[in-house]
């Protein structure tokens, strides 16, 4: 359990990492009149950009051009990809949408400072029960991979999460040989780095 541990705190402490403890993450906040709205946001199945910056709910002028058309493209590559395993119809074109519109600032300041290879942001997720992810958290996970994030999901478990949401070709799985239930994070300040781990599986794999 502390090569465990101190694998796991070593990817907490690499710099622009989005951490989250606990899933599912994203709390659903828009109402069916915004969702419906952005329908005037689509042109032939995808999103047009012109459309789209002129909604009310485009929050996104302050970027730099470059990386707001970015984030536009990405929205319709996820839209046009086969990666998740909801059926891609014009309601679940407009939920891709409206998740994107109502991204966290602190992921839009990862996507800001990324500067691949050198400052590749990064998502460590620590899931320990029965959970799975939702739709939202599934939609911005597919995104960020798309983005270029890398992305580690720690589920000591076992139990399904991302497989219920996105088709198994977009991930890798490395199993184990132990299970773990409801095991609950300790105080990682209190984990040691084990000697002569200085290049874990884990920390090669996030490089």
């Amino acid at each position: 359990m502390n090569t465990y541990w101190s694998e796991f705190k070593e990817l907490k402490n690499v710099d622009n990492l989005l951490f989250i403890p606990k899933i599912p993450y994203i709390q659903s906040s828009y109402s069916r009149y915004d969702l419906y709205s952005l329908e005037y946001c689509f042109k032939d199945g995808l999103v047009n950009k012109e459309s789209l910056l002129n909604h009310r709910l485009y929050k996104f002028s302050y970027l730099k051009t470059p990386l707001q058309d970015g984030i536009i493209d990405k929205v319709n590559q996820l839209i046009n990809l086969s990666i998740l395993r909801s059926p891609i119809d014009e309601e679940f074109k407009l939920k891709i949408l409206i998740c994107i519109l109502n991204l966290d600032k602190n992921i839009l300041e990862l996507i800001q400072k990324f500067d691949y290879p050198f400052k590749v942001p990064k998502v460590l997720i620590y899931d320990n029960d029965e959970t799975i992810f939702s739709e939202e958290d599934s939609i911005i996970l597919a995104f960020l991979n798309l983005i270029g994030f890398d992305i580690a999901i720690f589920t000591p478990t076992g139990y399904n999460n991302i497989e219920a949401r996105i088709y198994e070709e977009y991930y890798d799985i490395h199993k184990l040989e132990d299970i773990k239930f409801n095991l609950e994070m300790p105080n990682l300040n209190s984990i040691r780095k084990n000697k002569g781990k200085s290049n874990s599986f884990w920390s090669n794999l996030f490089k």
